[in-house]
């Protein structure tokens, strides 16, 4: 069992996720401040509380997916582990609060967004001859035809750019 401090948090995404490959594993971060508002019983009105910045840390497939749906200033709803971290700045060692992501996301409160699964595949044969034999997903009754072909992820919807459509990533 894994003995971390999970956190939820909500709030707008501070930066542009950046993506980096170091090490074969891909990675992104990016920021988030979350503000809390307080009601102040002496003055009768709402208020600002301090602001808490996180810096949210995703690997793997994750890393991708928020790298591609995430921009600066999007909703977000971040799941993780909250930890310490200290960076160094002209004034010296500084601690920051850092999440490592097991879930990101657009905030729906705050408007609506598209899914679209990544479709896997594994070192198989891509070709359709050569799998003709496998046992592939439930034929498609909304009279739109797959992508990939009979191999596809039934869940999965048609990319946007018909470039995109069937590019595999790599786990």
């Amino acid at each position: 069992m894994r003995k971390a401090a999970t956190i939820t948090v909500t709030g707008w995404a501070g930066s542009t996720p950046r993506e980096v490959s170091g090490g074969g594993v891909p990675f992104t971060s990016f920021r988030i401040p979350v503000t809390e508002r307080r009601f102040d019983q002496r003055t009768q009105a709402w208020g600002d509380g301090p602001t808490e910045w996180y810096t949210v840390k995703a690997f793997r497939d994750l890393a991708l997916n928020v790298a591609e749906s995430i921009r600066k200033g999007d909703p977000v709803v971040v799941t993780g582990r909250l930890r310490t971290e200290v960076w160094q700045s002209d004034k010296g060692p500084q601690p920051g609060f850092v999440i490592d992501a097991d879930a990101v996301g657009h905030d729906l409160a705050w408007g609506a967004s598209s899914f679209r699964r990544r479709v896997h595949r594994s070192d198989a044969s891509e070709d359709p001859q050569e799998n003709a034999g496998q046992a592939g997903p439930p034929a498609r009754d909304d009279g739109m035809q797959d992508a990939a072909g009979p191999t596809a992820d039934p869940w999965a919807t048609p990319a946007a750019d018909p470039d995109e459509a069937g590019v595999p990533c790599t786990p």
